[in-house]
C-alpha cells in the first residue's frame, strides 16, 4: 500500500492511497515531467505504473483510493530494489535482488 501525502507547510494531508500491491513496496519514483505518474516496485516481484492525476487534481477533502495500476509488469525472480522513469517518461527500468535490470517501453503514456 502506498500513501500519497501533501505537506501544507505546517502539517501533512493524506490525499490518497494506492492499494494494488500484494506485498511490501520497496521503491517508488515520480515521473520527472508530469508528476501525476508514479512507479512502484515491491516484494511481490511487480513493477506498477500508477496514474495519480485524480488524487492530485481532484482532492475534495476526502482521501481517494486507487486499487488498480495502469500497467503491471512481472519481470523479476526476487524483490525489486529500484524503479526509475527515463527522462522522456517512455521507458522504465527496474533493478532487483535477482541481479538483473529490466527495461520496459510504455507507448501509451499520455
Amino acid at each position: 500500500m502506498i500513501k500519497i501525502w501533501k505537506y501544507t507547510g505546517s502539517d501533512f494531508l493524506l490525499l490518497g492511497t494506492l492499494s494494488g500491491n500484494n506485498q511490501s513496496v520497496s521503491t517508488i519514483h515520480f515521473a520527472p515531467q508530469r508528476g501525476h505518474y508514479l512507479l512502484s516496485g515491491s516484494a511481490d516481484l511487480n513493477v506498477k505504473l500508477w496514474d495519480i492525476k485524480e488524487i492530485i487534481d481532484n482532492y475534495n477533502g476526502e482521501p481517494l483510493e486507487i486499487s488498480s495500476a495502469k500497467h503491471t509488469v512481472i519481470g523479476h525472480q526476487k524483490d525489486i530494489n529500484c524503479v526509475r522513469f527515463s527522462p522522456n517518461e517512455k521507458l522504465i527500468a527496474s533493478a532487483s535482488q535477482d541481479k538483473t535490470i529490466n527495461v520496459e517501453y510504455f507507448h501509451d503514456i499520455s
